[in-house]
């Protein structure tokens, strides 16, 4: 098996498990999971576990007439941190059930979920919209304050 499946529809190269183009949203072919084999797996399960670090991934999509300086042709879908988790999540359930029967997978399956859960600690400690908010906050309680102490100066 791939380690894509392709788009009949837009031709993009989308990830095995998915069923719709993360792109064009066509419905994509349906994966015959036997076919997958347990490196794959791991492989596929480890490239999602890494991207769980950050806040959100860009996926890149060229026409084969793209034209960087106008936009023309390029295609960027952001996945939000939460989805990247539950593709990581899909990834490490298949490897847990197939570790039932090949106890090699076991200590893969628990290495990779120990990282995934250490990067979605992460990538929540340091998302910029979490920033943001504190900043926001803390300015507003700032400005609350001052509010009090002016209007209590001028009693």
């Amino acid at each position: 098996m791939s380690s894509s499946k392709k788009c009949t529809n837009c031709g993009a190269d989308n990830d095995p498990l998915f069923t719709n183009c993360i792109f064009c949203k066509s419905t994509l072919p349906e994966t015959d999971m036997a076919s997958i084999t347990n490196e794959e797996l791991v492989l596929k399960a480890g490239e999602w576990v890494g991207k769980a670090r950050q806040p959100d991934y860009s996926i890149e999509k060229n026409d084969p007439d793209a034209n960087y300086y106008t936009g023309k042709g390029v295609h960027i879908i952001q996945i939000k941190n939460a989805d990247i988790v539950g593709n990581a999540e899909k990834y490490l359930s298949l490897i847990q059930v197939r570790a039932i029967t090949n106890a090699t997978l076991l200590p893969l399956h628990e290495n990779l979920r120990k990282q995934l859960d250490e990067n979605k600690a992460f990538a929540l400690k340091h998302d910029p919209m979490k920033r943001i908010i504190k900043i926001l906050l803390v300015s507003f309680a700032f400005i609350l304050i001052i509010f009090v102490i002016i209007v209590i100066a001028t009693r």
